[in-house]
This record gives structure tokens, C-alpha cells and sequence, in this order.
């Protein structure tokens, strides 16, 4: 049995008192919602009286509009042009099997065309609508019903020709909306989890890439398995993202290490409607031996 101080803390509390032979609270919210959001053959999957409007006319009213486009918008913010994505000569098997979180930088910046790069393959157009698929574009991930219920988020501290600053990616006209320009270390040492074994992320990283799920985008089709395709669809997001920056050379990891209520204040997200779901970290590589992955931690 693991008995690293994570298993131990876990046992202590009860929180997995599984591990000893017992079974799972009952109670436990997160054992409720999965039996909640499970299709069950005795009960007829839930069709929202929405959900019946678009398959009679997907074009109809408010929810055709927003399937045709998909994303957070707000064309009163300035906004900061990506070049066209590089993804260099990689191939997708050496770019799987060289994959590992890395959490040391070093001190160059990360190019605006690998931050480009870096959000295309996460969540960007990759075929444009085609004939009879009502204005859809298909992106770099599957999504449920081409619902498209994420949001990326762009902190950018050490990423060449932007300045420090707070940013909202628009894939569909692949640029950056300009949130706010300010320095952001001391923020992000506020809304990440500062661990002794790491080293100092919020002083070293490029970029940190937070990624919001819009809950009403899937669930008023789906219900509460929506949510369930809200967090496997930024897992997609983190794979891609994840893969690329190492094509790139760059050093990245998926961090579940942030405070949720902060991250939604910070992202400017109601935390309800809105709430942050996933985040990864990247910038360059270390300038020195560099430093190993940590097991205990995503790897």
C-alpha cells in the first residue's frame, strides 16, 4: 500500500476509508452526482423543451444563434492579433511519448507565436462550417453536440510582444480580447497553491492558461451529464495544449493547484453560470539541469 503523506492525510481524515476495507460514504456529493448524471436504460433521457426546438430547427431563436457561435465575446475590449499557429515538424508519436509535466522555466519569454500555437491546438478552428451544419465550425476537440462549452483564459506574465496582463481567447477570430494589462506575479501567487516542493511558479512561468466552463452551453441539452462533458472536453483542451508545448520545446504541466473562488473573481466569472474548471502552466525551459517531475503531482 502507498503510504506517501498524501494516503496517509486521506486515511486519517476518512475521506478514502475505502483504502482499509470500508466502503465509500454514501453521502458523499461527489458519489451522488455521478449516480445523478448517469443515463440509466429504465428512465428516459430528459429532453428540455429547448433541446426539442433545435432538433425540430437548429437555427431557432437565441439557442441557434448561440450554437453558430459559441463563445464569450466582448467587442468593447482592445484587442491583440495571434499570428498564424507553427507546430514545426513534430510528429504525434514522439510528441506523446516525450510528454511530461516540467514546472521549471527559465527566464526567455515564450513567443506570441507559440502562445498562438499553444491556443490553437487547444481550442481553436480547424475546419470551417460546412454545407448544411448551420454555421459550425469544427474545432480541435470533440464537444458534445458541437455545443463548445469553454472558455479560455490567457494570464500572461513572460510571453514576448504582450504585456503582463489578463486575456480572453476568441477562437473563432483566433486573437486575444485584452482583459486588463498589469503585472500579474503577485496575482497569481494569490489564486495558485504555493507548494515548498515546487518551485516558484508565479515568478517563472510564461503563461498560465485557465480554462471556464459555461455550464448552460451543454446543460440545457443534456442535464447533468453535461457536466460530465464540460470536464472530459477540457481534458481534450489540456491534452492538446500539453502536446503542442512540448512539439515546441517549451515546458508545460495541467495544474489542479488554484483557488476556484479566487480564480472566478479574478477571471471576472459569477462562479455559478461560470466557473473555472482546469489550468496549465507554461513557459520556456529552465535555463540550467532543470528540475525533475514530482510523482506526487501530476506526471
Amino acid at each position: 500500500m502507498n503510504d506517501d503523506p498524501y494516503t496517509q492525510s486521506a486515511r486519517l481524515t476518512g475521506f478514502l476509508g475505502w483504502l482499509d476495507g470500508e466502503r465509500p460514504d454514501e453521502a458523499d456529493p461527489a458519489e451522488a452526482f455521478h449516480e445523478a448524471s448517469k443515463n440509466v436504460p429504465s428512465i428516459q433521457p430528459r429532453v428540455s423543451p429547448v433541446a426539442a426546438l433545435l432538433a425540430a430547427d437548429p437555427t431557432a431563436g437565441m439557442p441557434g444563434a448561440t450554437i453558430a457561435r459559441p463563445v464569450r465575446r466582448n467587442l468593447a475590449l482592445p484587442t491583440v492579433a495571434l499570428p498564424a499557429p507553427a507546430y514545426g515538424d513534430a510528429e504525434i508519436g514522439s510528441a506523446i511519448g516525450d510528454r511530461v509535466s516540467r514546472r521549471d522555466f527559465g527566464s526567455a519569454p515564450i513567443s506570441l507565436q507559440q502562445l498562438s500555437t499553444l491556443l490553437h491546438a487547444a481550442y481553436g478552428v480547424t475546419q470551417e462550417a460546412q454545407e448544411g451544419q448551420e454555421g459550425r465550425r469544427v474545432r480541435s476537440v470533440p464537444s458534445g453536440g458541437g455545443l463548445y462549452p469553454l472558455e479560455l483564459f490567457a494570464v500572461a506574465r513572460n510571453v514576448g510582444g504582450v504585456a503582463a496582463g489578463l486575456y480572453h481567447y476568441d477562437p473563432l477570430r483566433h486573437l486575444l480580447e485584452v482583459v486588463r494589462q498589469e503585472e500579474v506575479t503577485d496575482s497569481l501567487r494569490e489564486i495558485l497553491l504555493e507548494l515548498p516542493q515546487l518551485p516558484d511558479i508565479p515568478a517563472t512561468c510564461g503563461v498560465v492558461f485557465f480554462i471556464a466552463g459555461v455550464f448552460w452551453r451543454t446543460r440545457f441539452k443534456y442535464g447533468l451529464r453535461g457536466y460530465r462533458w464540460i470536464l472530459v472536453e477540457a481534458g481534450h483542451v489540456g491534452q492538446n495544449m500539453v502536446l503542442a508545448a512540448g512539439s515546441l520545446g517549451l515546458h508545460s504541466f495541467p495544474n489542479a493547484g488554484f483557488w476556484d473562488r479566487k480564480v472566478d473573481a479574478f477571471l471576472g466569472l459569477d462562479g455559478v453560470n461560470e466557473s473555472v474548471v482546469y489550468s496549465l502552466i507554461a513557459g520556456s525551459p529552465a535555463d540550467g539541469a532543470g528540475h525533475a517531475p514530482d510523482p506526487s503531482f501530476f506526471s
